[in-house]
């Protein structure tokens, strides 16, 4: 017999995924699981995914992040399979020419028009975690690594996501971040910020990007995407 884990594997053995571990949530193990946690309060709740015992009345599982509200396991989303390539863009839009009275908001399935010359400058990003945000309501587990990162980048196009697949910038255990977030991109004389439609949306300085709205960035300016993760401009190249 075999089954699906929460997590989307499939797995040849009954009770434990063969590739992750998790256990089956239909497995015997796991219905006597859930026989105890239904007389307990919803203080003591056992996690019908891993079996690890609910920490307070948190709402999620410290080991694999089950929703106890919600009664939902924590799937991570695919990743597209790419043989390890990424896709070709389908028909790329030609750059519009510059018109002084062009709008500036740019649609999340096209090509920033940004300079093609010379190389963008270097732009050095500080990556962390807003750690105040940990007791809000509704806050998933924290990464296990909370470690700061730097990043030095010099392409015109920066794509920020979660981890996996082709990124400039992957962000580690934010489960609200999307596959593919936001973009920073070269416009030539200035860095800016764009929102992918991420599910969650991205802020600057706290203030929310509006649909395609590309938002100029400044020294010491914080970008704030997920729940709890900041990247914060340390520097935009020579002479800015």
């Amino acid at each position: 017999m075999s089954f699906i884990c929460p997590r989307g594997h499939h797995s040849v053995s009954d009770d434990y995924c063969s590739v992750c571990g998790v256990r089956n949530p239909g497995s015997p193990v796991m219905a006597g699981v859930r026989t105890a946690a239904s007389g307990q309060g919803s203080a003591e709740a056992v996690c019908l995914v891993c079996g690890v015992q609910r920490d307070g009345t948190d709402r999620y599982c410290v080991n694999c992040g089950y929703d106890f509200e919600m009664g939902e396991p924590f799937v991570p989303e695919p990743e597209p399979q790419h043989n390890g390539y990424a896709p070709a863009p389908a028909n790329p839009p030609a750059p519009a020419p510059a018109s002084a009275s062009a709008p500036t908001a740019i649609s999340p399935n096209s090509t920033p028009a940004v300079t093609s010359g010379p190389a963008a400058p270097s732009l050095v990003l500080l990556a962390g975690v807003n750690t105040m945000r940990f007791d809000e309501p509704g806050s998933p587990p924290p990464p296990v690594d909370l470690s700061e990162r730097t990043f030095i980048l010099d392409r015109h196009s920066i794509v920020i996501g979660r981890e996996g697949g082709s990124l400039d910038i992957p962000i580690h255990g934010d489960p609200y971040i999307s596959r593919k977030h936001a973009e920073i991109v070269w416009m030539g004389s200035a860095w800016g910020i764009r929102d992918l439609g991420s599910t969650n949306g991205t802020r600057v300085n706290g203030v929310p990007l509006e649909g395609t709205e590309v938002k100029l960035l400044g020294p010491d300016d914080v970008i704030e995407l997920g729940f709890f993760t900041q990247l914060t401009v340390k520097g935009l190249g020579e002479g800015q």
